[in-house]
């Protein structure tokens, strides 16, 4: 079955019309102008494989992203730590003990909706169906389900120290 192509009547792209929740919008456009979700792009040969979206941009778009930059740095591996820190110090023996058996060496994995501009968010533990990660955005530790793949699949947006997470992960289990 061959995909009904549109042109997006902000940016003038071309796309395939069931990627985008807006019915004159790509996805990209739909997304910056709106907040519906954004293609997780992947380029081949100037369009994205996924939604064909071909990478332009009006100059209204170009200016509401200029005005939405912000100073947002991600967290560095190393003040990470500290925060990890932080939280063990403050868990009881039973969760210190548990947190010595589902911590892992912090990994950057993807997430889609949020954290595909940051280059994912910080894992730092894994148990059975669940992982433990650090927000940058927010700030705070949340617990995402985990089915064997390095991604984020639910965000959350918790502000909780890590010893708090790690309760809430035990009420889960």
């Amino acid at each position: 079955m061959q995909r009904e192509i549109k042109i997006c009547n902000e940016c003038n792209s071309e796309y395939y019309s069931d990627t985008s929740e807006m019915l004159h919008l790509c996805s990209e456009c739909s997304s910056i102008l709106y907040g519906y979700k954004k293609c997780n792009h992947d380029f081949e040969n100037g369009r994205c494989k996924n939604c064909f979206w071909n990478g332009s941009k009006s100059d209204y778009i170009i200016n509401i992203e200029g005005q939405n930059k912000t100073t947002f740095e991600p967290i560095t591996k190393e003040e990470l730590s500290t925060l990890i820190l932080k939280g063990v110090s403050q868990m009881s023996l039973s969760e210190k003990e548990l947190w010595e058996v589902i911590s892992i060496n912090p990994e950057k994995w993807k997430e889609d909706e949020y954290g595909y501009d940051i280059e994912g968010f910080w894992v730092v533990a894994i148990y059975q169906e669940y992982s433990i990660w650090y927000n940058d955005i927010e700030e705070g530790f949340n617990i995402s389900e985990y089915n064997g793949v390095d991604k984020v699949l639910n965000y959350a947006s918790e502000q909780d120290e890590l010893q708090w997470t790690l309760g809430k992960l035990i009420k889960l289990i």
